[in-house]
């Protein structure tokens, strides 16, 4: 598990209404509680709170505790959320599961912020119990805004991409 790991981990943490979690991955502890206080629960000490979503960002935007290069940052591309769109139509996600941006890791995202779309453009994937869902914009236009960050967490009828439809002719 590495920093980018964790990173995404707390994220999706955030986003959740989860309460706690705690996960052991190749002799990495991370406990995470909502919380005050971080409780853990009977846990041992080494096994704390490693960034309870509750916790002030620390310098460099990451969680408390948590320290190195944040997985993302406005504006960095895949991972960053957009900021709340101003325009367009909302994209569904069709049913809960983990949003994805790109076809696979490593690969450039289906859609970006300005890009053209026409209705039959895949727009991001939702994973559902490792069933991939293909998200299609539905209508043509420019993408205005991508509200949920890549590998993050969506409810079913969550907006996941904002689409300008073109004018009618």
């Amino acid at each position: 598990m590495d920093l980018a790991d964790l990173q995404r981990l707390v994220d999706a943490f955030e986003a959740s209404d989860w309460n706690e979690i705690h996960l052991a991955v190749d002799g990495v502890e991370v406990h995470l509680s909502a919380t005050a206080g971080g409780g853990t629960g009977g846990l041992p000490p080494a096994a704390g709170a490693v960034g309870a979503p509750s916790a002030a960002p620390a310098s460099n935007g990451a969680p408390e505790g948590v320290t190195g290069t944040p997985f993302a940052t406005p504006g960095s591309g895949i991972g960053a959320p957009a900021p709340p769109p101003t325009a367009g139509e909302p994209v569904l996600a069709p049913s809960p599961g983990i949003f994805w941006r790109s076809p696979a890791p490593g690969q450039p995202p289906f859609v970006e912020v300005g890009g053209r779309v026409e209705a039959d453009t895949v727009v991001g994937i939702v994973e559902l119990m490792k069933l991939m869902n293909r998200v299609s914009a539905g209508r043509a236009g420019v993408v205005t805004a991508i509200p949920v960050g890549n590998g993050l967490s969506v409810e079913k009828g969550e907006p996941i991409v904002y689409v300008q439809p073109d004018p009618a002719p």
